[in-house]
């Protein structure tokens, strides 16, 4: 189980920060990114650790996390 220490998305389900996911905390390969919202991918993004820029769009976002 992990535990989760910034709010997002874990699992495909919104969790607290201090909450305990049941899975990992980490984003699964075979996720379809295409499909999550700008807000969903920001949150995505940060959970794995891939820095966004405040401005980058759906796009960018998409194509960074596809890159790492």
């Amino acid at each position: 189980m992990g535990k989760v220490t910034t709010p997002g998305f874990y699992g495909g389900r919104f969790h607290q920060g201090g909450q305990h996911t049941g899975a990992s905390t980490e984003a699964p390969d075979d996720l379809d990114l295409d499909g999550l919202t700008k807000a969903e991918l920001v949150e995505r993004a940060k959970a794995v650790g891939v820095d966004v820029a405040d401005n980058a769009t759906k796009a960018d976002i998409l194509a960074a996390l596809k890159a790492r």
